[in-house]
């Protein structure tokens, strides 16, 4: 799942959220001052979790996509930088 930056014109301050693509774009409440005049920045980081079968356990991969040229180290997608 995609770690958004979204930058509130009210407070002038950014904050990220955690939301799933289709949601990217849908409205948001500031964090700080809790309006409504934001927009989205861009895109920080994806979320991974997968569950392994032979441990039980839960992992994570968060990969940052700044400075990405053409192949995620952490992932291999085509990242088109």
């Amino acid at each position: 799942m995609p770690l958004y930056e979204y930058y509130c014109l009210d407070c002038d301050r950014t904050f990220d959220k955690l939301r799933p693509m289709g949601e990217a774009d849908d409205p948001i409440a500031c964090a700080y001052c809790k309006g409504f005049n934001t927009r989205r920045s861009r895109v920080t980081r994806f979320m991974a979790l997968s569950k392994s079968s032979a441990t039980g356990e839960a992992s994570s991969l968060a990969g940052t996509l700044e400075g990405c040229k053409g192949s995620c180290a952490t992932c291999g997608h085509p990242c088109g930088g």
